[in-house]
């Protein structure tokens, strides 16, 4: 039974016997026990649970939604119950988010999944509210990747976000002049958890309210904070196909490289724009294989290649995306004059896609893009001679992000067709013209092999 003697354990532990040999438990010692033992039954069926999950959990490191390869083992990580924080005086976490925290600081996780470790953490760590609605967005990344693996996270990310929202209110009543940065922080992770379940209105809600409040105070915001701000506004543009904010100039570049020189097909092309656009686009496309040649470079060393650093990854695909994100093309240009302006802004940001899904950004949407392109190549078929390699190329990264069957259908038949004309029998000839524009073959080289037998 419950050991009656006062000591200073009491309260926390019960010592029971199997064969009492006085009066039965008080209702209190009952409930005591009870809890003493569930307690060591929950922490017996967690053991177990991690034991298990470490099995079924796959290290895919391509697209996500699929899996490759064995099924890689997760370490144990030791997750605190509470982390310091300077706004309060510990940020507290139950079980089931010091499960999603397993998963951010796992090294068998896709590296794009990582990203919220080195990205996320350490601003988020600072505030309640962010740090719960960072676990939401994680629990909503893992969720879209595995779904039939981590099903529970789902209710998971409900709950973390549901508390983030509370907490933020309460911050709010109490708040008698400018909102400090860590609240910002708060706003913007609800952007991205905005972005993640595909609500353009509660996206521009968040992002216009951070708008609002740092054009007041853009003199006491941090750079790092500009650029977290900047790289949600990208997403946001890319995936709702809104004009990006021009409120905080870009804060990112690539670095200092001896510029390429684009091919001349594709300088040619780029000379018959519009004027008003041309240049932005020669820098554009200039940006875009910059960084290519950058990529190559690393991948050169065994064990250096950034597709795997999905954070220096993000610094540097982040400054390129905005580069074409930028070119706003007036829905009343006439035909002419926004076919080849849409036809080539829209096959770079397509090529872009996979580069952003490898630097964490989840889900990358890319309808917006391709319905884009699909109305430029109907409209270019008329008027424009392209060049078969450059052709190809957008054809190719269109089939590449097309979601639906009917899209991939449309540009792999014009690929076949395209095949055809020039004489592209094998996979080497194929990716030769790719590489007249610009090709990543580490990247795409599973996905090519893939679509090849499809054209």
């Amino acid at each position: 039974m419950v050991s009656q003697q006062k000591t200073p354990d009491q309260g926390r532990w019960a010592f029971v016997t199997t064969s009492p040999t006085t009066r039965c438990p008080t209702a209190a010692q009952r409930t005591l026990m009870r809890k003493h033992i569930m307690k060591d039954i929950g922490y017996s069926r967690r053991a177990c649970h991690y034991s298990s999950r470490s099995s079924s959990v796959s290290g895919a490191g391509g697209i996500p939604g699929q899996t490759d390869g064995a099924p890689e083992v997760i370490k144990p990580t030791a997750i605190p119950r509470a982390f310091p924080s300077t706004a309060t005086a510990l940020v507290t976490v139950n079980d089931d988010a010091r499960c999603v925290l397993h998963y951010v600081f796992s090294d068998a996780l896709p590296s794009y999944i990582r990203v919220y470790r080195e990205k996320w953490y350490p601003v988020c760590v600072q505030d309640n509210a962010a740090f719960h609605q960072m676990l939401a967005c994680c629990a909503t990344h893992l969720y879209r990747w595995q779904p039939e693996k981590h099903h529970r996270l789902k209710r998971v990310a409900i709950s973390e976000h549901a508390q983030a929202l509370t907490i933020a209110r309460e911050h709010l009543r109490g708040v008698t002049h400018l909102v400090s940065e860590d609240y910002l922080v708060v706003i913007l992770m609800f952007a991205c958890y905005a972005h993640m379940l595909n609500d353009l209105a509660t996206f521009k809600m968040h992002m216009a309210a951070i708008r609002n409040i740092v054009s007041f105070r853009t003199s006491d915001i941090s750079e790092e904070f500009m650029r977290l701000y900047q790289s949600i506004d990208s997403i946001g543009s890319y995936a709702f196909g809104i004009t990006p904010s021009s409120l905080i100039p870009t804060t990112m570049t690539l670095p200092t490289l001896t510029h390429s020189t684009l091919g001349k097909p594709l300088s040619v092309l780029i000379s018959s724009l519009d004027l008003k656009y041309r240049l932005t686009m020669l820098q554009a496309y200039q940006s875009l294989q910059n960084l290519d040649h950058y990529l190559a470079l690393v991948h050169v060393n065994p064990g250096s290649s950034l597709l795997d650093e999905p954070y220096k990854l993000d610094l540097l695909v982040e400054p390129v995306s905005r580069c074409f994100l930028s070119l706003r093309i007036p829905t009343d240009m006439p035909a002419k004059d926004s076919a080849p302006l849409t036809y080539l802004c829209a096959g770079g940001l397509l090529y872009l896609a996979e580069l952003r899904r490898r630097s964490g950004i989840s889900p990358v949407m890319t309808t917006f893009h391709v319905d884009k392109l699909k109305q430029s190549l109907e409209s270019m078929a008329h008027y424009l001679n392209i060049d078969p390699s450059i052709h190809l190329w957008v054809l190719t990264v269109g089939a590449l992000e097309s979601t639906s069957l009917d899209d991939q259908y449309y540009f792999c038949s014009q690929i076949k067709q395209l095949r055809t004309n020039e004489g592209i029998e094998t996979m080497k000839q194929y990716e030769e013209h790719l590489h007249w524009v610009v090709w990543f073959d580490p990247l795409y080289q599973t996905r090519l092999s893939a679509l090849f037998p499809m054209t």
